[in-house]
């Protein structure tokens, strides 16, 4: 396992102390839990963006190919 040294305010330890005391916990897996929670959110927030991404873009194709069948529609078919 590797060493991660981190600085941190007075507030930051004291919530750290609070979830150790509270979870019964060491600080360093409270740490480990916090990140991995943290990407995952990250991770999700990504796959939001690219799917509202590919949702607009399907949308305007949709739009476009319901204005071309339309133009059919006076062509006397």
């Amino acid at each position: 396992m590797h060493t991660i040294t981190l600085k941190s305010n007075s507030d930051f330890l004291n919530i750290l102390n609070s979830l150790q005391s509270t979870l019964g916990e060491s600080r360093s897996e409270i740490i480990r839990k916090a990140v991995t929670y943290y990407s995952e959110v990250v991770e999700k927030e990504k796959l939001k963006r690219e799917f509202k991404n590919a949702s607009k873009l399907v949308r305007e194709h949709s739009l476009k190919e319901n204005r071309s069948m339309e133009e059919t529609l006076n062509d006397g078919i």
